[in-house]
């Protein structure tokens, strides 16, 4: 095949490929800067005996040394297991009326996560790199291409506040569920459910995270 032709069909498929990786890429890569937990995004589903050791809420209140559980929930949910790793709380809920999160491999709908962090800063785009081998007259050429492409959905993310404390926040879009992520003293608060802005809010106000 002639090479100016087979670089024409590479530019073809990269450029459909940009077109399509912009409108998934809020669920293949961290919506945010810097050290991510990976379940915190859209992916390869994880077991929540991954996320830390068992533990009990009051127990971790102490470790941590504020407050975490929220006075507000949603009719129906119910608190499934807490489990802390190095520091970091994850707390999960289970709620029959709501879409299961695509996390985890148990069934849980709510999720929040504690880390000692600060508030990371949104990111809006998301880098590609592909390596295309092209192969032609028994010569073997390496192109190696790097693609920005636009994350919608951390685009859709807005500045809120939480109880005072400053926060993003982004509605729900296709299966990534909407996130609401706040920082409050020393540590930095995450929910994600595939509920409304905010409801997200309404049960971020109501962890007060107090000195224990």
């Amino acid at each position: 095949m002639n090479r100016r032709i087979l670089c024409f069909m590479i530019a073809i498929i990269l450029a459909t490929g940009t077109v399509y990786l912009s409108l998934i890429a809020g669920t293949q890569r961290p919506a945010f800067n810097g050290q991510n937990t990976n379940y915190l995004i859209a992916g390869a589903r994880v077991s929540l005996k991954d996320t830390g050791t068992p533990v009990d809420p009051s127990q971790a209140e102490k470790i941590l040394g504020v407050k975490v559980l929220p006075t507000y929930l949603p009719a129906g949910t119910e608190i499934y297991q807490a489990r802390l790793k190095e520091g970091a709380l994850t707390v999960v809920f289970k709620n029959p009326n709501l879409r299961r999160l695509p996390f985890f491999e148990e069934d849980v709908e709510i999720l929040l996560f504690i880390s000692r962090r600060s508030l990371p800063q949104p990111s809006t785009a998301t880098i590609i790199t592909r390596t295309y081998t092209v192969v032609e007259e028994g010569h073997t050429t390496m192109i190696t291409v790097t693609q920005s492409a636009p994350n919608y959905w951390s685009m859709g993310l807005h500045k809120i506040e939480v109880n005072g404390n400053p926060g993003y926040a982004a509605k729900s879009i296709g299966n990534v569920p909407a996130i609401v992520i706040w920082h409050d003293g020393n540590y930095t608060y995450t929910l994600r459910a595939y509920l409304p802005v905010d409801e997200l809010i309404k049960i971020a106000s109501g962890i007060n995270p107090e000195k224990f």
